[in-house]
């Protein structure tokens, strides 16, 4: 079969940046060999034609499921390092048309789909008799909820009892990893970026019997490439004689990620007389970048340079050229993309002998490999590097390029399509979905899962439910964990769409700010007018805003059939003060 005779559906909860970043960057490749490609997002961030935007239902069950997420799961870990827990029954809406709509594609490629395909969904794509590919990028897709499960393994058993949460309502994660084993087909392809990983995933309940290749994630060599190390030095204010150590993560403050621990590297370091003497002379610094790295407790005496999040990979490639070396100390993670593409730039990489590491970085080639989980070991690696200088960069660059390129993964994934394509055509189609057939146990679990659903429900409108902070209404909670449906542009295009407000409509927009004339103007693109703006502030009452006139709100007796559309920062408060004078979220107020 010839490349341009696939059809590809991508799934992907974003387009933005890490995993999902990765996985956009594989569909475009794709696209440039011939491949038909069509990328599903909840929400999309790129204006790019291929990219198709699933969107919210913001139906009452989706917003129910979404607060559960928020309360049992992420609400409800142990401490905030550890890394994320979802809940896996949050998907899309499946009706007919989408259904049909998925009928078209030759095969379903999933990524990281946490809060965009949940356990149902999935079971339907498989279904539907068409091979599935599932890239891993983290734990989740075979755990009871846990992205990384740190020293936990209970993912090879039951997931009963989860150590990752305060308190285990129903015993749920034991209820998902079941639903796990009874809704996920069999067939489903499993890609893992490491022999490190594709083992644990021969060792999980859930796919120890699937097929799993190891295609690693593809770096994108032409974007990430050496430059010059003084011009980029001077732009940060460094001078270029400075020795610099790089080290970030899109989340830094995660416990799989090591930087908490990378306090006793640093200290190591400091304790180093050629360091000692580099920092006298103010000569050495550390920069970081990533979400909460201002927030890791470092200490030492090393100078350190937060960069916060970087999202521009223009930016991304400036700074790992400013370093001498990159730094990852991570001790879970299912590749390394930070490492790779620091090396992908010619700047040397020191890791632990852990995870993809063990295979990426060949020890004096493009880094070094320390002990796990010694300090001392990390240390020597980095001075050594500082020091002597003992990697060369073109090779250090060569190994990214000849084995873990955008180009490299996107060849290997084509071969693999090709050779489920073939073996669909020589299968029969029993036995292809005999895995995918309902039994009895499949609804025994949905049941227990939707008991876990309604009891939550009923301790949610009681108000006791776990991290439910005391008096807040159901409306409050509807709100607090919605707010893509607070935006201006998007709030007026939704209502508009499920056709809640139109030219006969009398509108009033709650907030005479920023907000208010955003969600004017959104308006007026319609052709839709309003009555006036309301606003509680003093200074505002009785002036005109974009020619309409700016009053108190008015008790719902004295505004029936009218609509009115909150546009604020403060929109909470702004709601409370709109549910005191009577009105009803939804029926009332947008």
């Amino acid at each position: 079969m010839k490349n341009r005779e696939l059809n590809i559906a991508h799934f992907s909860f974003k387009d933005d940046y890490g995993a999902m970043s990765a996985a956009y960057e594989l569909h475009k490749t794709l696209i440039k060999k011939g491949i038909k490609s069509t990328f599903f997002v909840r929400e999309k961030t790129r204006e790019d034609d291929s990219i198709a935007e699933i969107g919210y239902s913001n139906s009452m069950e989706e917003r129910l499921l979404k607060i559960i997420n928020k309360l049992y799961f992420d609400e409800n870990r142990i401490n905030s390092g550890i890394a994320p827990v979802n809940f896996d029954c949050i998907g899309v809406l499946w009706d007919q048309d989408f259904e049909d709509m998925l009928k078209m594609y030759d095969i379903f490629h999933i990524h990281w789909v946490a809060g965009l395909l949940s356990m149902d969904n999935i079971y339907r794509l498989s279904q539907l008799g068409k091979p599935i590919v599932w890239t891993m990028h983290d734990f989740h897709v075979f755990t009871g909820g846990c992205h990384c499960p740190e020293s936990c393994k209970k993912y090879e058993k039951d997931c009963s009892g989860c150590p990752a949460l305060i308190e285990n309502y129903m015993d749920v994660t034991r209820s998902i990893l079941l639903e796990k084993q009874n809704k996920y087909s069999k067939n489903i392809q499993i890609v893992t970026a490491s022999a490190w990983l594709q083992e644990i995933v021969h060792l999980s309940k859930v796919f120890r019997d699937n097929p799993c290749e190891i295609i690693p994630i593809g770096i994108d060599t032409d974007c990430f490439v050496p430059r010059d190390k003084r011009e980029i030095r001077q732009k940060l204010g460094l001078s270029a004689d400075t020795k610099v150590i790089l080290a970030g993560a899109q989340a830094m403050f995660q416990n799989v990620k090591g930087y908490v621990h990378f306090k006793a590297v640093l200290e190591k370091i400091a304790a180093d007389s050629y360091c000692k003497e580099l920092i006298r002379q103010r000569k050495l610094v550390l920069l970081t970048f990533g979400y909460a790295g201002e927030a890791v407790d470092y200490g030492g005496k090393v100078p350190i340079i937060h960069l916060g999040f970087i999202k521009e990979r223009e930016r991304l490639c400036e700074i790992y050229n400013a370093a001498d070396v990159f730094v990852f100390p991570s001790v879970q993670d299912t590749f390394g993309m930070t490492a790779t593409e620091a090396m992908s730039c010619g700047v040397p990489a020191v890791a632990f002998d852990i995870s993809a590491m063990k295979e990426v970085i060949i020890s004096g080639e493009n880094g070094y490999k320390a002990q796990v989980n010694d300090a001392s070991d990390m240390a020597d690696c980095i001075v050594k590097i500082l020091k002597d200088n003992p990697i060369d960069p073109r090779l250090c660059r060569k190994r990214i390029v000849d084995f873990y390129s955008l180009s490299c993964e996107a060849e290997k994934i084509i071969q693999l399509y090709h050779k489920l394509m073939e073996g669909q055509r020589t299968t029969d189609d029993e036995v292809f979905g005999s895995a995918c057939k309902v039994n009895k146990k499949d609804k025994e679990m949905n049941i227990e899962l939707h008991n876990f659903i309604g009891r939550c429900s009923f301790d949610i409108l009681r108000g006791i439910a776990p991290n439910q902070r005391t008096n807040m209404t159901i409306q409050e909670l509807l709100l607090e964990y919605n707010p893509e449906f607070v935006t201006p542009e998007q709030k007026v295009n939704k209502l508009l769409e499920e056709q809640k407000i139109n030219c006969e409509s009398l509108i009033y927009i709650y907030g005479a700010g920023e907000y208010g004339k955003r969600t004017l103007s959104q308006l007026e693109k319609s052709g839709i007018h309003i009555q006036g703006f309301w606003d509680m502030d003093e200074k505002k009452n009785g002036k005109t805003v974009e020619g309409y006139l700016v009053s108190k709100p008015g008790e719902k007796e004295c505004v029936n059939e009218r609509i009115i559309i909150v546009a604020g920062v403060r929109y909470l408060e702004m709601i409370k003060c709109l549910m005191g004078y009577g009105y009803l979220y939804c029926q009332d107020f947008y």
